[in-house]
C-alpha cells in the first residue's frame, strides 16, 4: 500500500518552520552498477547512505522499458519494509515507487552502502548497450516527491545517483586484454605479458591463466597481470566477486618479437653410459656440441648443467668447453651466452644407459643324501655377452650379498643341502652384475627292502641286506637265509648316502619242537575251545599264540602253576603257533583248533 507524506509535510510545516534544513545531514539514494547478459534476469541492488532516525522515506524509479522489463523486488533491508510498500501498476511503463512509513514504529538507523531493496530486470534489449536506473521526482497527482523524514520529522536533504545496467550478449565483450610481445632473446627469462580487467575494473574479478587453449582444474597463474611470458598460446577465464564463473574462456596471444638462439647449439656425437659403476672416472657418456659454425669459438660462454639449469649442479670441468666427457647416463642442459650480443641459447641432452645385461644360465643337482651328508651342487654360466671379466659369489638365499662374506667363489657350488642359493656374477670390466637364485631339490636314493620266502630259505633284494629275527640282529648280511627257528624275519638295507630302508616283517614257521622237553607237552591238538600247557618244573617263562599271518592272539607272560589254559574259544579254525621261552629257550609247536571234528 502506497501511501503520501503530504499530510506529515503539512505538519512538519507548521510545527518546525523554523529548522534550517541545510544543517541537517543529506541522505545518498543510490543504484549500483550491474552487468547482465541480454534475455536473462539481473539483481539492481538500491542502496542508501545516511540512513539515520528516519521514520519514513518514499521514492520513484524510473527506466525504459523497452530496454528492461520489471520482474520483481527482494532482499529487504530495513524492518517493516515488503512488497506491500511498493506501486508496481505502472512497471510496464518504467515506473516504480515505494513508500515506507510504518504506524508507531521506532525511529531506524542503517550503515552506510545497506542495500534498502533489490530490484529484478529481464533484460530485453537486443543490442549491447548501457541502460540507465534513475531516481525521478515525479510531479503527480497526488504529488509524490522523493522524501525521506527523521525522527524529528525534518525532511532530509536527497542526493540521488542513478544506475547504469551494461547489457551485453556475451561477458566475453567485456573483458579486456592486453598483450606485450615477447622481445627478449632469452628464453629463460622472457618479457612478455598479458594484462586483464572487466570494463577497466581489475579488482572486483579473479583472473586465472592458462597456457595453451585448454582450461584445466589448476590455473598456471591467477591475477590480472601475467608477466614473463613466451610468445604463444594462452586462455583466460573469468570469475565474478562471488567467485562465480562469469566467462569460461578468452583466448590471448603474445606475439614472438624475440631473438631465441633457439638453433644455435647442435649436437655432434651423444655417446651413451654403458656400465655400471658409481665411479666417476669409469663413467662412459659424453656429449659434443656446435655453436654457430660461422662465428669464433671464443665468442661464447659455455657451461654445462647435470639436469637442468635452475635445478642442477655446474659441471665446472667442462666451463666454456665443447665437449663434456666420462658422464652418467641421465639429463643434462647447455647453456651458451653469446658475448657479442648478450643472448642466451640452450639446449636439453639426455645420455642414455646402455648398460649391459649379463644374461645367466642355471643347473642344480639334487642332495641323495638321507642324512650324515650332502652331494647337492648348483652352477652358473653366462650366455651373454661375450667378452666379460666375470666373478662369481655364491650366498644362501637370505644373505647380504657381499663379496667378503660370500659362501664360496666361482660358477659352482657343491656340497650342497637342499635349499635356495644365490649366484651373483659382477663384471669386473664394467661393474654390471646380475644374479639368480637356484633350487636344490632333495631326491633320496635308496632301494625298497623287501623280502620273501622260497622253500625252506628266505630271500632278500639286495645283497647289502642286514637280517634280524624277532628284532634282534643275527649278524648276518646278504641274499639269502636258511633260518633255523621259527619266527618273523626282517632286513635293512643301507647305502653310500645314509639311506635307510626296512622291510615288512615276515613269519617263519618249523614244524615240530626246535628242541625235545619230555617235560613240555601241549594237550589237546587238536583243541576246540583251549589248549593246556604243562609246567611241570616250573621253568615256563612265557607263551604266546600266533595265527598264520603273524599276528599275536593271546599270551601269557606270569607263569606260577604247574599247567596253563590258553582259551581261544573266540578264534576261527585253523593252525596256530605255540610260542614258548623255557630256561632261556625257545620252542615252538603247532596246533589246530577244529570246531566241527
Amino acid at each position: 500500500m502506497i501511501r503520501s507524506l503530504f499530510a506529515f509535510l503539512f505538519f512538519i510545516s507548521i510545527f518546525s518552520a523554523t529548522i534550517s534544513f541545510a544543517q541537517l545531514s543529506p541522505v545518498d539514494l543510490f543504484i549500483a552498477d550491474e552487468i547482465g547478459k541480454i534475455g536473462e534476469v539481473i539483481r539492481v541492488n538500491v542502496k542508501v547512505n545516511g540512513f539515520t532516525d528516519i521514520i519514513a522515506c518514499q521514492a520513484s524509479i524510473n527506466w525504459d522499458p523497452s530496454l528492461l522489463k520489471y520482474s520483481g523486488v527482494s532482499d529487504f533491508g530495513i524492518a517493516f519494509l515488503g512488497e506491500d510498500d511498493f506501486g508496481t501498476t505502472t512497471s510496464d511503463q518504467g515506473h516504480l515507487r515505494f513508500a515506507w512509513d510504518p504506524n508507531d514504529a521506532l525511529p531506524i538507523s542503517v550503515s552506510d552502502s545497506t542495500v534498502l531493496f533489490s530490484i529484478q530486470f529481464e533484460i530485453i534489449t537486443t543490442q549491447s548497450q548501457d541502460i540507465s536506473i534513475s531516481f525521478t521526482d515525479i510531479t503527480s497527482d497526488p504529488a509524490f516527491p522523493n522524501e525521506f523524514a527523521n525522527s524529528n520529522y525534518d525532511l532530509l536533504t536527497i542526493n540521488t545517483s542513478p544506475g547504469v545496467i551494461s547489457a551485453v550478449a556475451d561477458f566475453k565483450d567485456l573483458v579486456n586484454i592486453r598483450s606485450i610481445p615477447d622481445t627478449s632473446c632469452d628464453e629463460k627469462t622472457p618479457l612478455g605479458s598479458l594484462k586483464a580487467d572487466v570494463m577497466d575494473d581489475s579488482t572486483s574479478y579473479t583472473f586465472h591463466w592458462f597456457h595453451g587453449n585448454i582450461v584445466t582444474a589448476t590455473p598456471d597463474y591467477i591475477g590480472y597481470r601475467y608477466n614473463n611470458l613466451l610468445a604463444g598460446d594462452y586462455t583466460l577465464q573469468v570469475l565474478d566477486e562471488d567467485n562465480a564463473l562469469f566467462v569460461e574462456s578468452i583466448s590471448a596471444v603474445i606475439v614472438d618479437a624475440s631473438n631465441y638462439q633457439s638453433n644455435a647449439i647442435s649436437i655432434i656425437s651423444n655417446n651413451p653410459q654403458t656400465t655400471c659403476s658409481i665411479l666417476p672416472e669409469k663413467q662412459t657418456g659424453s656429449i659434443e656440441i656446435n655453436v654457430n659454425d660461422a662465428q669464433p669459438a671464443d665468442t661464447y660462454l659455455i657451461s654445462w648443467w647435470e639436469e637442468t639449469l635452475e635445478n642442477g649442479t655446474e659441471l665446472m670441468d667442462f666451463r666454456d668447453l665443447f665437449k663434456a666427457e666420462k658422464l652418467k647416463g641421465g639429463a643434462y642442459e647447455i647453456a651458451v651466452k653469446n658475448m657479442t650480443d648478450g643472448c642466451m641459447s640452450y639446449l636439453k641432452e639426455n645420455i642414455e644407459e646402455n648398460k649391459i645385461l649379463i644374461q645367466l644360465e642355471t643347473t642344480s643337482t639334487p642332495n641323495n643324501y638321507c642324512e650324515d651328508g650332502a652331494n647337492g651342487s648348483a652352477t652358473v654360466a653366462i650366455t651373454n655377452p661375450e667378452n666379460l671379466d666375470p666373478r662369481y659369489y655364491w650366498f644362501f638365499e637370505n644373505d647380504a650379498m657381499d663379496t667378503t662374506s660370500a659362501r664360496k667363489k666361482g660358477p659352482t657350488f657343491d656340497q650342497l643341502n637342499e635349499g635356495v642359493y644365490k649366484a651373483w656374477v659382477i663384471d669386473l670390466l664394467t661393474e654390471c652384475f646380475s644374479t639368480e637364485n637356484i633350487t636344490v631339490e632333495k631326491d633320496e636314493i635308496y632301494a625298497e627292502a623287501l623280502i620273501v620266502q622260497e622253500g625252506s630259505a628266505l630271500k632278500a633284494n639286495d645283497e647289502r641286506a642286514n637280517w634280524f629275527r624277532n628284532d634282534i640282529f643275527l649278524q648276518k648280511t646278504g641274499l639269502t637265509l636258511n633260518p633255523s627257528l621259527s619266527g618273523y624275519y626282517h632286513i635293512t638295507i643301507s647305502n653310500e648316502f645314509n639311506c635307510f630302508s626296512k622291510s615288512e616283517s615276515l613269519f617263519y614257521g618249523i614244524t615240530g619242537l626246535e628242541a625235545v622237553d619230555t617235560d613240555l607237552s601241549i594237550f589237546p591238538n587238536p583243541f576246540e575251545e583251549y589248549i593246556r600247557i604243562s609246567n611241570q618244573d616250573g621253568l615256563l617263562e612265557f607263551v604266546q599264540v600266533y595265527d598264520t599271518q603273524g599276528r599275536l592272539i593271546s599270551e601269557n607272560n606270569s607263569i606260577k602253576n604247574k599247567f596253563i589254559d590258553l582259551y581261544l574259544s573266540g578264534s576261527s579254525d585253523g593252525i596256530y603257533l605255540i610260542k614258548m621261552r623255557r630256561d632261556g629257550k625257545i620252542y615252538t609247536r603247532k596246533v589246530v583248533k577244529n570246531l566241527s571234528k
